[in-house]
This record gives C-alpha cells, sequence and structure tokens, in this order.
C-alpha cells in the first residue's frame, strides 16, 4: 500500500516537538524535514519508500516512547508535532530546500520540432561540404610546398648577398663589427653552406613526402571520410525526426510530472488527504487475540486494514482524532 513518512509521522511520531526531544526519541530533524519536502514534492500518489526507509529506525523508536505515552497526553502532543511540521513548512528555510530539491526534477530544454532539425541538419551538411572541399584544396596544394620552401631560402641568401654587398661599399662597416675581413667572409660562406644544404634537404624531404601517388591517397581518404560522415549525419537527422513524437511526449510527460511536483501545497493537502482516507471508522474498542509476542485483530477484516489505521489504533483515539483533527484544519490552511 502507498504511504508516506509524513502522515504515519502524525501518529507515530507525534510527540517530537524539539531538540531535545528528537535526540531522547532517536528520532532526527533531517528525517523529518526529508519526509515533508518528499510529501511536498511527490504528494500521496508516489510511494517513494526506499527513500523513507532512511527513516524507519526513527519509526520504529517513536513506536516504543508513544506506548510509554499515557493516553490522555498523547492529543496535546500531536497537536505540538503538528505545529513544529507547520512551523518548518512555512519558513524561508523550507521554500529553499523545497527549490533546491525539485530542481533535480526539471524536464530540461523541450525538444527541437522538425522544422528546426530540417534546418540545422541543411546546415551541418553545408558546412561538411565546406570542409570537405577546404582538406580538398589543402591536400592539392602539396606540390606549392617545395616551391615555397625555395622561395624562403631564396629570399634568406638573396638578403646575405645584400649584406655582403654592403660591406663591399662600405668598409667601415665591417671596421665597426670588429671582424676582419678575412672573419666576415668566413662566417658569410659558412651561413651560406649551411643555407644551401639546408635547401637541398628540404627538398629531398618534400619529393619523398609529397608525390603524385601520396595526394592521390590522401585525396581518396578524404572522400571516403566525406561520404562516411555524410551518411552518418543522414542517419542521425533521420532518427531524430523518427524518435521526435515519443521524445515530444517523453518531455511534456515529464514537464507535467514537474509542474505537479512543484505544487507543494496541493501535494501537502493530498498526504493529509491520504491521511484521514485512511484513518477513517476505526474501531477503538476492537478485540485483540494474543499469539506469541504479538496481537492481532479478532476481526479478520480489521487484521487487511492499512499500516496507517493499525498506527492510529495503537496510539489511541485521543491522539489518532487529534491528528485527524489537525490534518483537516491544515488541509484548509494551505494556500
Amino acid at each position: 500500500m502507498k504511504k508516506t513518512l509524513f502522515c504515519i509521522a502524525l501518529i507515530s511520531s507525534a510527540f517530537i516537538v524539539a531538540d531535545d526531544i528528537l535526540t531522547k526519541t532517536g528520532t532526527n530533524e533531517a528525517a523529518i524535514k526529508k519526509s515533508i519536502l518528499n510529501a511536498a514534492m511527490f504528494g500521496a500518489d508516489e510511494g517513494r519508500l526506499p527513500e523513507y526507509n532512511a527513516a524507519g529506525a526513527d519509526i520504529a523508536t517513536a513506536y516504543k516512547v508513544t506506548r510509554a505515552i499515557l493516553l490522555n497526553q498523547r492529543g496535546g502532543i500531536v497537536t505540538e508535532m503538528g505545529n513544529y511540521f507547520k512551523k518548518y513548512y512555512n519558513s524561508p528555510g523550507f521554500k529553499k530546500d523545497f527549490n533546491d530539491a525539485v530542481e533535480a526534477y526539471k524536464p530540461g530544454d523541450a525538444p527541437k520540432d522538425s522544422v528546426t532539425l530540417k534546418m540545422e541538419y541543411e546546415v551541418d551538411v553545408k558546412t561538411m561540404a565546406k570542409a570537405y572541399d577546404s582538406a580538398k584544396k589543402a591536400i592539392n596544394d602539396q606540390d606549392k610546398i617545395k616551391g615555397q620552401v625555395n622561395s624562403s631560402i631564396n629570399q634568406a641568401q638573396a638578403g646575405l648577398e645584400q649584406v655582403k654587398k654592403m660591406i663591399r661599399e662600405h668598409p667601415e662597416m665591417l671596421a665597426n663589427s670588429g671582424m676582419t675581413e678575412e672573419e666576415f667572409l668566413k662566417k658569410t660562406q659558412e651561413a651560406q653552406t649551411q643555407m644551401a644544404e639546408g635547401k637541398q634537404k628540404a627538398n629531398e624531404d618534400l619529393d619523398r613526402e609529397i608525390t603524385k601517388e601520396k595526394i592521390a591517397e590522401d585525396l581518396k581518404q578524404a572522400e571516403k571520410n566525406y561520404n562516411e560522415q555524410s551518411a552518418q549525419l543522414k542517419i542521425e537527422y533521420a532518427e531524430h525526426l523518427a524518435n521526435l513524437p515519443e521524445t515530444r511526449k517523453t518531455f511534456n510527460e515529464k514537464a507535467a510530472l514537474y509542474q505537479k511536483r512543484k505544487n507543494y501545497a496541493l501535494n501537502i493537502k493530498s498526504c493529509l488527504q491520504h491521511y484521514l482516507d485512511a484513518t477513517s471508522n476505526i474501531d477503538f474498542d476492537a478485540a485483540l487475540t494474543k499469539k506469541g509476542d504479538r496481537s492481532y485483530f479478532t476481526n479478520n477484516d480489521y487484521e487487511r486494514k492499512n499500516n496507517l489505521w493499525k498506527a492510529s489504533f495503537r496510539a489511541g483515539k485521543e491522539a489518532s482524532n487529534a491528528a485527524r483533527t489537525f490534518a483537516q484544519q491544515w488541509i484548509n490552511e494551505v494556500k
């Protein structure tokens, strides 16, 4: 049966009204806040039992302590506990905690429509084709690299000849440099030799690496990559279109559920109403039969009642009536 710790707490841990009592009874404020937040997000329609089980030990302790409280004191303690709930619910802390918690259930961005998907697909096709053209041009332009390299080296060599010419025309420049003519000629010759050797090696490397066969191979690979990527893009576009109805349906369901979870007032009311419905018509004079260490209802119909009904029976008439009165009053107050 679906139930909430929030509803059970109205009866079973209703005596928890302050931090010192929380400590004495083994119930903690965090568990109570969590139960209220869950009730505010999920209402009475979603069980959320795995999350509620985190506070199971607290509830077990609460049952034991409840039995030790005099019956004629339980009603007042129920009301105090209810006010403890409401104090948190009406606090700025609850609003912040709730907004932080419910944010995780936002559905995300709405799915794109078919027109937008088509426009994006066409843009991607053009972008991919442009990239393919650029790749082909770069491959075909590889044979120009040799000319560019030679041109750069030739310019460097020409620059060195210009330096030598300037020195011949202005010998004072050589004198100012601190080098003799012999030293200068030796250095320029070394530089010219290095440039010539570098030029030769660069041309040999380029001749080896850039061949007609290699260019043809690179063009073939580029075409293969383009065709494969184009085909994959087309498949993905078709899949997006085919899945669009289901994607939109899923998004709408999540969006509707998110809106429902955001309505904490309605969800709290549904939990309170669930409690009222589950604990109606309790026969507090019902006979019990002892079997071992446990007691069972003599009336089998009562034994099949829900856990909230049984918890209210155990808490007693005064506590149950106080909890039901409080629940109804809170329903009327929640906006």
